[in-house]
């Protein structure tokens, strides 16, 4: 049976998708307390949107699974190591004299 949606098709529409959830999540004033809110969600969409690209443009759907994880956590690392750094800004840390 043939799929209703060519794979890369199906990618293309779940990024587009993605990428309007961004401009809407990244509309938000960064200093509120939404802003953090924000900042978490446009980098889970960010890791949702490489990884599609990892799987499906770069085809890592067939490799073996060590590559999928690896680039995976690499991704959430980044993400993670730029919503610490939105955070301690938010919060006032490097604290200025």
């Amino acid at each position: 049976m043939k799929p209703a949606f060519h794979p890369l098709t199906r990618a293309w529409a779940i990024l587009m998708a993605l990428a309007i959830l961004t401009l809407v999540l990244g509309l938000n004033d960064p200093h509120t307390p939404l802003g953090i809110f924000s900042a978490v969600a446009l980098m889970a969409t960010t890791v949702v949107k490489g990884r599609q690209i990892l799987l499906d443009y770069l085809e890592l759907r067939h490799a073996p699974g060590g590559w999928r994880a690896g680039l995976t956590v690499y991704l959430s690392l980044v993400a993670l190591l730029i919503v610490a750094a939105y955070a301690a800004t938010y919060y006032g840390w490097p604290l200025k004299r």
